[in-house]
């Protein structure tokens, strides 16, 4: 589970982000079924540049063929920390129902160490069965993680430009804390996966997300999380107002409600912490006639999970202003890509009509006043009866 580190109330914004980070919140006090909510939207222009300075008169916004009235706008932008006032990646490895990860893994790593080499801060969990697990703190000192990284490099080697490490290595560095970073990682690299039915996966899933929502709650700006996962086989059908899982259409009421109450209860939890989920797709092993080819190199073949997978997490993805990211990139670049797409962006509240029933899916439609503008936003939420 989740670790809360010892007293760090006097240090500034950086170290504060670990603190809301790997502390373990009660997600049970979050209202499912809150009137209000918040619909992340992307704006540009015909260049594609990003547009600023707009409020709630430059939007109208439509459902269910009515207009609604939009009760706020509140742009935000992204999360900067430390001196430089740099961006923090959230890196998330979810082991639940994922394959091969050893290649996922390494790169994680991999980053770790060139993060650490030019000075930036960046954050490493893990998603298991029971709950979110910390490997990398952001309040870590980089001295700190470089010698860890090094440790594990002379057992086993994996480092490309150990002397970059080297060079920031603090000798003066509280050995014990470099003991406790480098068995986390090691740990970490060693790795494990974690098989369960596809519900009590995908609720688990969902469950680790609202408890990273609630906890980078109060660290103000936007969010960036790069998601890596092997199974999120979710589709919403709207149809019958419910989720599809693993695209073989499960139907039995109370599970699929449950998870469709959750689904939306996640993203609700997300964009209220002002979170951009970018996922990308761990694939499974498959083999060549020349060579194993793993992760993120290769598609899965069209009869398989990959494709419910990849329609889910392209939609959860855009449900929080995020983006389903290219599986056959480096994360290096993925990251990159993430972080140049989390701009300046606007969360549009909105208090939906009331529903008959418990449950609805209510697809909806954003537009701007200004013609010349297009706005990026989700296309649709579950609403909820208030209890």
């Amino acid at each position: 589970m989740i670790k809360t580190p010892k007293s760090l109330s006097s240090v500034l914004l950086l170290v504060s982000i670990s603190v809301f980070v790997f502390q373990e919140p009660s997600v049970g006090g979050q209202s499912s079924t809150a009137l209000a909510v918040s619909i992340p939207v992307t704006v540009v222009d015909r260049n594609g540049n990003y547009v600023t300075g707009l409020n709630s008169a430059s939007f109208s916004f439509s459902a269910g063929g009515h207009n609604n009235l939009v009760e706020s706008v509140q742009e935000i932008g992204p999360l900067l920390a430390g001196r430089n006032k740099v961006k923090v990646p959230f890196l998330v490895l979810d082991v639940l129902g994922s394959p091969d990860q050893s290649e996922a893994r390494k790169e994680c790593l991999g980053l770790l160490a060139n993060t650490a080499a030019n000075g930036l801060p960046i954050s490493l969990s893990e998603i298991h069965h029971d709950g979110l697990l910390e490997i990398h703190s952001v309040a870590t000192p980089n001295s700190v993680l470089a010698s860890a990284l090094l440790q594990l490099d002379v057992e086993s080697r994996f480092l490309n430009h150990p002397d970059q490490l080297q060079s920031i290595v603090n000798t003066s560095e509280d050995k014990s804390l470099v003991s406790a970073e480098a068995e986390r990682l090691r740990r970490f690299r060693r790795g494990s996966v974690e098989h369960a039915n596809m519900m009590n996966t995908l609720l688990a899933e969902l469950g680790a997300l609202q408890r990273m929502a609630v906890v980078l709650q109060h660290a103000q700006g936007r969010k960036t999380v790069i998601w890596l996962t092997g199974s999120f086989p979710v589709e919403v059908n709207e149809a019958d107002d419910s989720l599809t899982i693993n695209g073989f259409g499960i139907r039995s009421p109370f599970p699929v409600k449950n998870a469709s109450i959750e689904y939306q209860k996640t993203i609700n939890l997300l964009n209220e912490s002002q979170i951009s989920l970018f996922p990308v797709q761990i694939k499974w092993r498959q083999e060549t006639s020349n060579s194993a080819v793993t992760g993120y190199a290769r598609p899965f073949p069209a009869t398989t999970l990959g494709d419910s997978t990849t329609i889910g997490l392209r939609q959860i993805a855009r449900s929080t202003g995020g983006e389903l990211m290219a599986s056959s990139d480096t994360l290096q670049n993925v990251v990159q890509r993430a972080e140049d797409q989390s701009t300046r962006y606007y969360l549009l509240k909105f208090q939906p009509e009331k529903i008959k029933g418990d449950l609805r899916w209510r697809g909806f439609k954003v537009e701007l006043q200004d013609k010349s503008l297009k706005a990026k936003s989700p296309d649709g939420v579950f609403l909820f009866n208030s209890k």
